[in-house]
């Protein structure tokens, strides 16, 4: 999406906010659970979305840094910048959008006694639920999320415990995507590297398939294997 200058006819690129986001996660007798907060609907940014603690940097402060004071003033945890794990970094895609961020995410654990105390501001409930769950309520249309929040659910499903899951996301990589959203025949699509139509900006048909298609059901992500020559982004592979 674009902002007119003022100033003259030209159109003038929306400003990219560094940003950092924390998933905080617990151990408990059904597995991982995930600490998901309820944005304020009003707000003109994924108003109404459930996502993790953060927002945008601070000047001076590290990503780490902004990830851990997000989440004391959002949801009242203090986590240790030492337990921070990054696991991607993505880009709000140039089109489509009101507001552009570029976040570094990370996956924190916390006791399973950690106590929640919202700020009834930008963030109006709170819900610790497992990966699974989430993704059901959300293919109900009952949970409102973004594709990398979608993403992370996916990949957090696959382990069955805190450890196993941190171990994991501190094996590889972080990987960084500035998804491209473009309209087909089919409906709303984002696609990401390594698709075969990522760089024309168009979901053609055959070759690698790197895409996370919009569905009233909820998002569906594809990716074709070896020949996109970017690893899934649902897994540490």
């Amino acid at each position: 999406m674009w902002r007119q200058n003022s100033m003259s006819d030209s159109p003038e690129p929306l400003l990219i906010r560094p940003a950092a986001t924390v998933a905080v996660v617990r151990d408990s007798k059904v597995g991982i659970e995930l600490l998901m907060l309820r944005r304020n609907r009003e707000l003109a940014f994924a108003g109404g979305a459930w996502v993790f603690p953060g927002g945008a940097i601070e000047s001076g402060e590290t990503p780490v840094a902004a990830a851990v004071r997000e989440c004391v003033e959002e949801c009242g945890i203090h986590l240790p910048e030492s337990a921070l794990v990054e696991y991607a970094h993505w880009t709000t895609p140039a089109s489509g959008m009101s507001r552009r961020f570029a976040t570094h995410f990370y996956c924190a654990q916390v006791d399973a006694a950690a106590v929640v105390n919202i700020d009834q501001g930008e963030i109006h409930e709170y819900h610790w639920t497992s990966a699974k769950q989430a993704l059901a309520q959300h293919h109900r249309g009952e949970f409102k999320i973004m594709p990398p929040t979608y993403l992370s659910l996916m990949l957090f499903g696959r382990y069955a415990n805190c450890a196993e899951l941190l171990a994991a996301l501190d094996s590889v990589k972080p990987y960084r995507v500035e998804p491209k959203i473009v309209r087909a025949e089919s409906g709303l699509v984002s696609l990401y590297p390594g698709d075969s139509g990522f760089d024309q900006g168009v979901p053609v048909e055959g070759g690698a398939v790197h895409r996370c298609w919009f569905y009233p059901e909820g998002f569906s992500y594809q990716h074709s294997g070896a020949e996109v020559g970017w690893r899934a982004m649902d897994r540490c592979e």
